[in-house]
């Protein structure tokens, strides 16, 4: 069993963490760690664990895990990381103040676009927002065959919640500084602007029009060669909506010409799993040699 604990474990996005992990059928959970909340039920916090398993928050940090996930403003420290040097534990940090290049042995999680240095000995992972995680998935087969060639304007629609947690300049800077890492011609910069929906939706669309005359029936098997053995991005023949990921890991792509020069490229997930708490899962099962899916086969809120 994996000894997993949980650093900020109050915030929302500990919470929905908790909820993957609760039934997480090789995880043990050995701390929840809030100080300010220390002895405190998790349910007087996260509701909807209510009926699931008796945790409480502890003030600090157990001395065996062999997973930390940071899900809030705090950072692993010198300690920690030379604990994970050392092949002592895995840090999984979702905290929005660090980077992952890709290189060495913290990785973005993206296992789409980074499984290989993933299972091969990653002990640090870098989870990027779901702005950075679905453009770069959108985008990642175009990239590697060479094929981005201006900037990149992004028009995303989410839920204000979501929006709320996002950074467009931020994941701006990463996505191109990734992108140029995949396509190293690609110097252009990418452009982000968020459109908030009315309500609490979880789902978030992203749009991208590139100037590209490819037909899309000889661009889609680029795309079928980078994702059919992966378990969670799918490439459609039309656009989809919002509820039809909501609650789920998936990456619904579709990809449609508009005139004979351009390309509109539309990429949907649930804005508090891809890319964020079910990205660290199924970080997390990777890197610790487990089926990818594991605890994360999840079907949609509503149909």
């Amino acid at each position: 069993m994996i000894k997993a604990a949980l650093i900020d474990a109050e915030t929302p996005l500990g919470g929905e963490i908790l909820r993957l992990l609760t039934h997480h059928p090789d995880v043990d959970l050995v701390g929840l760690v809030s100080p300010s909340n220390a002895g405190v039920d998790v349910t007087e916090i996260h509701h909807g664990l209510i009926g699931e398993r008796p945790l409480r928050f502890r003030s600090d940090l157990p001395d065996k895990a062999d997973a930390i996930f940071f899900c809030g403003n705090t950072t692993p420290d010198e300690n920690i990381h030379a604990r994970a040097a050392k092949g002592e534990v895995k840090i999984f940090d979702i905290s929005r103040t660090s980077y992952a290049s890709g290189t060495g042995t913290c990785v973005p999680a993206i296992s789409e676009i980074f499984r290989k240095p993933m299972v091969r000995g990653a002990s640090e992972c870098r989870i990027l927002s779901p702005l950075e995680t679905t453009l770069l998935i959108a985008l990642f087969p175009l990239a590697r065959n060479l094929m981005l060639s201006s900037q990149i304007e992004v028009e995303v629609e989410t839920g204000e919640d979501v929006a709320r947690d996002l950074d467009q300049v931020r994941a701006a800077e990463l996505a191109q500084r990734l992108l140029h890492s995949i396509q190293q011609s690609f110097t252009d910069s990418v452009n982000i602007k968020i459109k908030k929906l009315p309500g609490n939706r979880r789902g978030l669309r992203l749009r991208t029009r590139l100037r590209l005359s490819i037909p899309v029936k000889d661009l889609a098997p680029l795309y079928d060669e980078v994702y059919d053995d992966h378990n969670f991005t799918f490439l459609l023949p039309r656009p989809r909506e919002l509820h039809e990921v909501e609650g789920t890991n998936k990456c619904l792509i579709c990809l449609q010409h508009v005139g004979e020069s351009e390309l509109d490229v539309e990429a949907i997930v649930d804005g508090r799993m891809r890319g964020w708490a079910g990205e660290a899962v199924l970080a997390m099962n990777l890197m610790f040699g487990l089926y990818e899916k594991t605890g994360l086969q999840l079907k949609a809120s509503t149909y």
